[in-house]
């Protein structure tokens, strides 16, 4: 079946790493779970436990292969015995291949799920207990020595927390193609915040939450003591906000150079001026005489490498998965099907008459 693919690197980060079991995570949109990614060597089970201490206590989700199909299964432990299903899975998108004696597993949950009965919750930035496992047969997951645990906090990929202070954080991430910039900014006020990019500060974002819940963010500019709306407003997507136990939380995506001349351009690897600044009375009247006021010195890094394998095409139970080299300069490619025969992927054709090929099969 002929289609049109772009293969692209993902804001991947290597979460633990043993000669034996590596774990990645991949935070999704909008920041409100992730997917992950298990790899041990095994061809039995491997597993991610939340918020305990051991394999036997907490939250815990193994799979394994059983006959070819994939379980994932999310479960609860509670003592040396075998963890008990979750009446709710909250578990998507699963996925996993079984290759040359190397088990990878990847899935995708909500830091949150809203399962207080059989899920720990993750809480992004802060520091959480993480197990890993694997063994060799799934109906003994409790017994396993294969096992570890890590205490460590998930940060926001492609520089995570650039600012934490008295109540104060500002985070970001950079898209995939390393043109766009996500920033999350949360500060102890129910009042109006700003960021101001570049020396003098003169290009200006500022925005509140008002008593409804809604939402006023304004791309400005910042001259003579005045400040001013831009003629256009250079946010991708639709900016988000609220308001919570007296601070307030704005979330905006903007291009690295919006081709705004009124908007500073952002260069990766290249320190700029940053400055933020809160209202100090709660109001949502924006001036820059009652704030709270701080500049620091910012540098962005790139989007990191993908890790693991990104599923290419999932049709008719023909799939594809990539997983590029160190340089970008290739990838290994793994095809699979519902066939005891050939398989076989074309590049740069639109069938697999006349075109680049590669096939392949097993002789028994």
């Amino acid at each position: 079946v002929p289609a049109n693919f772009t293969v692209t690197a993902r804001s991947t980060i290597q979460l633990i790493s043993t000669s034996s079991y590596v774990l990645w995570y991949e935070l999704n949109s909008d920041w409100s779970g992730a997917t992950w990614t298990m790899r041990a060597t095994s061809t039995g089970w491997v597993g991610l436990g939340f918020g305990g201490t051991s394999l036997t206590n907490g939250d815990l989700v193994y799979a394994y292969f059983d006959n070819g199909s994939l379980q994932v299964v999310d479960a609860k432990s509670d003592g040396n015995s075998q963890p008990t299903t979750d009446t709710t899975s909250n578990v998507s998108n699963i996925w996993g291949i079984e290759i040359d004696g190397v088990l990878t597993i990847s899935f995708d949950r909500l830091f949150d799920t809203g399962d207080t009965a059989g899920d720990s919750v993750v809480n992004l930035g802060s520091q959480g207990d993480f197990v890993w496992g694997y063994g060799d047969t799934p109906t003994a997951v409790h017994t396993t020595s294969n096992t570890g645990t890590v205490n460590i906090a998930l940060s926001i990929p492609s520089g995570g927390t650039g600012v934490s202070s008295g109540g104060f954080s500002l985070t970001y991430t950079i898209s995939d193609d390393n043109t766009e910039i996500s920033w999350s900014v949360t500060a102890p006020t129910t009042g109006w915040i700003a960021l101001s990019f570049g020396l003098g500060g003169s290009d200006v974002v500022y925005g509140f939450v008002n008593s409804s819940g809604t939402l006023t963010l304004t791309d400005a500019k910042y001259s003579s003591s005045t400040l001013s709306d831009d003629a256009t407003q250079n946010f991708i997507g639709t900016p988000s906000g609220s308001e919570s136990n007296g601070s307030t939380t704005i979330m905006f995506t903007r291009a690295l150079d919006t081709g705004d001349s009124d908007d500073f351009v952002i260069s990766l690897a290249t320190n700029f001026q940053l400055t933020y600044r809160y209202s100090d009375s709660n109001s949502d009247t924006v001036s820059f005489s009652d704030a709270i006021i701080s500049t620091t010195s910012f540098n962005i890094k790139a989007a990191p490498v993908t890790t693991g394998f990104t599923q290419l095409s999932n049709s008719g139970g023909f799939k594809i998965y990539y997983q590029l080299n160190d340089d970008w300069s290739g990838a290994t490619w793994i095809i699979s099907g519902h066939t005891t025969g050939w398989l076989g992927i074309g590049f740069g054709g639109t069938s697999l008459s006349g075109t680049d090929m590669v096939y392949g099969s097993v002789i028994d």
